[in-house]
């Protein structure tokens, strides 16, 4: 079998276990809905990713959380909203504030978390 073909029946697989997958992140992140004030929005969902989003409006916060099923990757973002609402792509790019940061970036830059888990 080559190379290629290995990897393609490889992400088959990982889109094969997707429905678990996203019920684990659910069920992961639903403590911030259940205590910390956060609300659920609908996860956005294409062939190899889903970014499933946590709102706080009043605390002008949101957590993204985006696996990725073709690297095998899963990020986790805090995102800063505007107006009370997500950011947009153009936002993201143009705003001179960082609206959008990896919750590994926030934990080993800002809180000095050392931790082989993080790289």
């Amino acid at each position: 079998m080559t190379t290629d073909r290995k990897q393609s029946m490889h992400i088959l697989e990982m889109l094969a276990a997707r429905p678990e997958i996203d019920e684990l992140i659910q069920h992961l992140f639903a403590f911030l809905v259940e205590n910390k004030g956060f609300t659920a929005r609908r996860p956005l969902k294409d062939t190899f990713t889903s970014t499933f989003t946590f709102v706080a409006i009043p605390k002008g916060l949101g957590v993204q959380i985006c696996p990725d099923f073709r690297d095998e990757a899963i990020d986790v973002y805090l995102v800063k909203l505007l107006d009370r609402k997500l950011p947009s792509w153009k936002d993201r790019y143009e705003s001179p504030q960082r609206l959008r940061i990896f919750l590994r970036d926030v934990l080993r830059g800002v809180m000095h978390a050392q931790d082989e888990e993080l790289e």
